[in-house]
């Protein structure tokens, strides 16, 4: 696949691992408003419930970085996959919308091995990080094409607690994937953070694309958690027509996202970037325009699926430009900021949702084209060093 036999092996069982992951994912995700309803929450409870997954995973990530410069990253990652096993199951047996919370914490407080799935990644890419990383990236997305389909036939036809078991189930698999992994010692580096060796002045690259990923985070929570409330509502959708929505997205998604790794190599990351942002810009309006019109929205879902294509090219971009040694550090800040920034969208995302259903997909079309501009646009300094 990539590189020398064994490092494309590890690649090729990442990726596995994640297109179960996202399987499982994708059965409930698209649903998940839907479910809190069902238990009582409203769109404040669904806001609050996507604040506390973004806190949780901003409170893990940073010291799952650290561990991922300093101890073994096969076992870090092969935990985050095992302790997130149970989470669907309390899901399932929740009585009440406030009980999710607890699930929440559990499912998104293994977030603390996605930096040292992140250093495998650069670790093993053997020079072709974009292709790697799109690879795993397009993986996951491949994974979740049948999942909102699946899980809203599940959902309508055996319930929700059906859709949660079969998650369970499918998470257990990817942890068994990722069993065979065989990784070389990585070189290890100190294991402080101190923001002076972080910032702007030492890192302007790392710090400009990390403030990009935190604002395309930012704006897609405050839309993400609506989209299937205001496709009921307002679109008079059934469960099933919305899983053929996230379907469809995903579908593109996957197949575009190694693509969009391609192009990044050609055109740059910051073109490319502003590209994928413009497919983005137009499939969320269509969302709000025409929420009543199928064709148009599985137009539109293809269309954001595309889009969704560039949400790795951050990544890549930081793994290009930070050493192998501090790599899992560098992640980890990457996600944290940006799980800051998630973290505190959705609940102002509720506020738009109650002052006008549509709001939250406006804010997010209009702040994704002011960002595509800035990229298209964005004439850099001279090139300096950074370490």
């Amino acid at each position: 696949m990539l590189g020398r036999a064994g490092r494309g092996a590890n690649v090729a069982w990442l990726a596995w691992s994640f297109g179960l992951w996202g399987l499982g994912f994708g059965l409930y995700a698209m649903l998940w408003p839907l479910y809190v309803e069902q238990l009582g929450g409203g769109p404040r409870a669904i806001g609050l419930l996507a604040t506390l997954a973004g806190l949780t995973t901003a409170l893990v990530v940073l010291p799952g970085g650290v561990a991922a410069d300093q101890w073994d990253r096969r076992r870090l990652v092969i935990w985050g996959t095992v302790l997130a096993v149970p989470a669907p199951l309390v899901f399932a047996w929740a009585p009440r919308w406030e009980w999710l919370a607890v699930g929440i914490v559990l499912y998104f407080g293994t977030a603390f091995s996605i930096p040292a799935t992140q250093a495998i990644l650069q670790q093993e890419a053997a020079g072709d990080l974009a292709r790697a990383y799109t690879t795993v990236m397009g993986a996951y997305a491949m994974g979740s094409v049948i999942g909102p389909a699946a899980g809203g036939w599940l959902a309508a036809h055996a319930g929700f607690r059906a859709v949660f078991y079969a998650s369970a189930a499918l998470y257990a698999l990817s942890a068994l994937t990722l069993g065979p992994l065989d990784l070389g010692r990585a070189k290890t580096g100190p294991a402080a953070l101190s923001p002076a060796d972080w910032g702007f002045v030492r890192r302007p690259r790392f710090v400009r694309w990390t403030g990009v990923a935190a604002l395309l985070t930012a704006a897609t929570g405050l839309a993400s958690p609506y989209v299937v409330p205001f496709w009921r509502a307002f679109g008079g959708w059934d469960l099933g027509t919305i899983g053929l929505f996230g379907s469809v997205g995903m579908l593109a998604a996957a197949l575009t996202t190694p693509l969009w790794g391609r192009v990044a190599d050609r055109i740059g990351y910051a073109r490319a970037l502003a590209a994928g942002l413009g497919f983005a810009v137009l499939g969320w309006t269509g969302v709000w325009i025409w929420p009543r019109d199928l064709a148009v929205q599985v137009a539109m879902a293809g269309i954001r699926g595309i889009g969704a294509g560039i949400a790795g090219i951050p990544g890549v971009a930081i793994g290009r430009v930070v050493h192998m040694a501090e790599a899992g550090r560098a992640y980890g800040l990457l996600n944290w900021v940006t799980e800051l920034a998630g973290a505190l969208a959705p609940y102002p995302g509720a506020l738009l949702y109650q002052f006008q259903p549509s709001a939250p997909m406006v804010v997010t079309a209009a702040v994704w084209l002011l960002a595509a501009v800035w990229v298209a646009t964005y004439d850099p300094p001279p090139r300096r060093v950074v370490f």
